[in-house]
């Protein structure tokens, strides 16, 4: 055609661009894809963000269409699981025997695989095993749950040794 000119448009380069928040992600597990809008001068950025497994993983931002470039080791925010459900104490109460008593602490669920320690002071988790008692007296045991990618869990349990009524 006569007097035609040819236009090329090139994919824009997202250098200044600007990063949204990102739509809540909780760890379970598998890869996630992030979501969050990235924009410059108020245009939507078309592109993918890379998966995400576990918290503290950082995604990168490729562009594609009408957008060239990419952001990388973007922190998404995923939120550690709350694997509370899965933890269960129970402690002892009965009359003084001469054997030692302790707590005990059970996982299951999303808590399996995970870690304990004990303490006598709540707040300080030193112990790998939970103490034992054997002498009368009410012993508060604590304890924490730990796990990659979960929220702790902290919780106590009682150990009571009664007084033996002595026969008349």
């Amino acid at each position: 055609v006569a007097g035609s000119k040819q236009i090329v448009v090139s994919a824009r380069d997202m250098t200044d661009a600007v990063v949204g928040s990102f739509e809540q992600m909780t760890y379970n597990g598998t890869p996630q894809t992030p979501n969050a809008t990235v924009t410059i001068d108020g245009l939507i950025v078309t592109g993918k963000w890379s998966d995400v497994t576990n918290v503290g993983d950082t995604s990168t931002f490729t562009a594609n269409g009408n957008f060239t470039g990419t952001i990388e080791n973007v922190n998404v925010g995923m939120k550690n699981k709350d694997m509370s459900a899965g933890v269960s104490a129970s402690g002892y109460s009965g009359v003084y025997d001469n054997a030692e008593h302790t707590i005990s602490v059970t996982l299951s669920k999303d808590a399996e695989g995970a870690t304990i320690m004990y303490g006598t002071t709540e707040g300080t988790y030193n112990l790998t095993d939970a103490p034992v008692y054997k002498e009368i007296g009410t012993y508060t045991v604590y304890y924490q749950v730990t796990k990659e990618n979960c929220e702790p869990v902290t919780g106590n349990a009682t150990v009571v040794i009664l007084a033996k009524e002595l026969a008349e």
